[in-house]
């Protein structure tokens, strides 16, 4: 029984950052550890603090901006070419919401709350958040833009 509790426990401890990192080849593979790492907590009302990924990473949850900081970070830290981009949808309620973009031997991908997937362009990429948002329209926030 000791055996499988220590089993249990060290699948299903949380990584360090050095471990992300080491554990993590490609976009693709940090995408998807910062997904199964974080758990996503909205701000609450009013009240959005801007952290580094690593921060975000240690604390274990976050909104969209903890989970882009994560992959944008995790992604500098290997040498992958990625960016934070704010989105805001154009009607409703006019939400916010961070992705990262990257590039990786000519390829573009997007990841959106630790999601990832492949585009053909930087449009594409954003149809693919606006379709996962549920967004009539959008539009890419300047940089510098804070979201309150």
């Amino acid at each position: 029984m000791r055996k499988v509790i220590n089993w249990l426990k060290y699948v299903f401890r949380r990584y360090t950052w050095a471990e992300l990192l080491k554990l993590s080849n490609s976009p693709k593979d940090i995408c998807f550890h910062v997904r199964c790492g974080m758990q996503y907590v909205s701000d609450a009302e009013g009240f959005d603090e801007h952290e580094t990924g690593r921060d975000a990473w240690k604390r274990g949850y976050g909104d969209c901006e903890d989970f882009a900081a994560c992959v944008r970070n995790a992604c500098d830290d290997k040498g992958f070419i990625a960016s934070m981009i704010i989105l805001q949808e154009s009607y409703g309620d006019h939400t916010a919401h961070a992705v990262v973009l990257g590039n990786v031997d000519g390829r573009r991908w997007v990841s959106s709350n630790g999601s990832f997937a492949w585009c053909k362009n930087r449009e594409d990429c954003f149809r693919k958040v606006m379709r996962s948002m549920r967004w009539k329209s959008y539009y890419v926030m300047p940089r510098g833009t804070d979201l309150m």
